[in-house]
């Protein structure tokens, strides 16, 4: 069956981990960020690889940890909210306290269920720094650190970190960066006041833990950067792991000049070869995402950008090295590339530069050992 496929690259993966901690400091940890189906990579098998090089993984929910903890064995820490304390603590994840309303039922869950007992719940706190997602406010996290000294909950709840999130990167907006870890140094100071023992602080995500050890603590959260590449001042030449290979399945050519597509909206010359390419909307293809974490002119040019390709149909795809025009309009299941002087046939692949993420867990992901054996485990 001719079907779309992501290959995945293995070898550039474990590159990537080893450019990265080569960046780091010795005495620094690294979270694998694993969220998301891996950035769209395929989370189980992208984190068996990574489980040897890596000191943790993250996730955003409660579902995908009960995933991954089929086939890792590390510590998974949840970064969205959880309720699910029982379920939590069967599996020995560790939780993301965010809010007031969160530790009240912690609290009730204490009580009821882990009070008198020898059973623990491990957690790491989400301080609030300026996002207003996720998190607790300062004076809410001293409320917190009292409370739970008063119940004596040391020995249940068993508190082994603290996070926050940057809302931007020091290449785009370093007054915004400074000041969230400003919040994030006092919140340690509470924490230092309450905890004798030596907790896991952790701010600092791909391209923020790169460019500059400042933000680093004792853990870093690599995310995008196990991927591909990062918006960095000081590069690290990390290569893209997901390429993504689409089959032509059906060619025509055009008689004489004529629309063609929806409406006969776009042109074609006489001679004009046309391939229609298997995926389309229903996929991912034709979904976009501005970037995250840059300034207010490098949002415009992204924008610009994009209006430029859908109107002057600059978009390509790639047959090995030849960029090829996407031509016509992207419809549900298929889009059309121009093939004219080629000898490209029905069943031949062409390659579509675009991120794994946008692409729907459907589509089969292929994982590939030194570029051509597929990872077995």
């Amino acid at each position: 069956m001719l079907e779309p496929k992501i290959e995945i690259d293995h070898i550039k993966l474990l590159n990537n981990v080893n450019k990265i901690k080569n960046r780091l400091d010795n005495n620094v940890k690294m979270m694998a960020v694993v969220k998301s189906n891996a950035y769209g990579h395929g989370m189980n098998k992208v984190s068996c690889t990574l489980e040897k090089h890596v000191d943790m993984f993250g996730v955003g929910y409660l579902e995908e940890a009960l995933v991954l903890c089929k086939t890792i064995k590390k510590d998974i820490l949840i970064m969205g909210p959880v309720y699910d304390f029982d379920i939590v603590m069967k599996h020995n994840f560790v939780i993301s306290l965010e809010s007031v309303y969160q530790f009240n039922a912690l609290i009730h869950f204490y009580g009821s269920n882990l009070k008198g007992t020898d059973k623990k719940l491990r957690v790491h706190i989400n301080i609030d720094t300026g996002m207003h997602r996720f998190g607790v406010s300062l004076a809410e996290l001293s409320e917190i650190l009292n409370i739970l000294d008063n119940k004596y909950c040391h020995n249940n709840i068993i508190i082994e970190g603290a996070f926050s999130h940057f809302a931007s990167t020091v290449n785009q907006h370093i007054k915004l960066v400074d000041g969230q870890y400003k919040i994030f140094k006092k919140a340690k100071t509470y924490l230092k006041n309450h905890y004798d023992g030596k907790l896991i602080y952790h701010i600092a995500n791909s391209e923020n833990a790169l460019d500059t050890h400042k933000y680093n603590e004792n853990m870093v959260r690599i995310g995008n950067g196990l991927y591909g590449g990062m918006f960095l001042k000081n590069p690290v030449k990390t290569e893209r792991i997901g390429k993504i290979f689409l089959p032509i399945m059906s060619i025509h050519v055009v008689k004489e000049k004529s629309g063609f597509g929806y409406g006969f909206k776009s042109k074609a010359k006489a001679g004009t070869r046309l391939g229609t390419v298997k995926t389309g909307f229903y996929e991912g293809m034709g979904m976009y995402k501005l970037p995250i974490g840059v300034g207010t002119t490098a949002k415009i040019k992204s924008i610009i950008k994009r209006v430029l390709k859908l109107f002057i149909r600059k978009e390509k795809v790639l047959y090995n090295s030849m960029s090829l025009p996407i031509v016509g309009m992207v419809n549900m299941q298929f889009f059309q590339i121009d093939l004219t002087g080629t000898d490209i046939m029905v069943g031949d692949f062409v390659e579509l530069t675009k991120e794994p993420l946008f692409y729907d867990d459907s589509v089969k992901r292929v994982h590939l050992l030194e570029g051509k054996d597929e990872v077995n485990y």
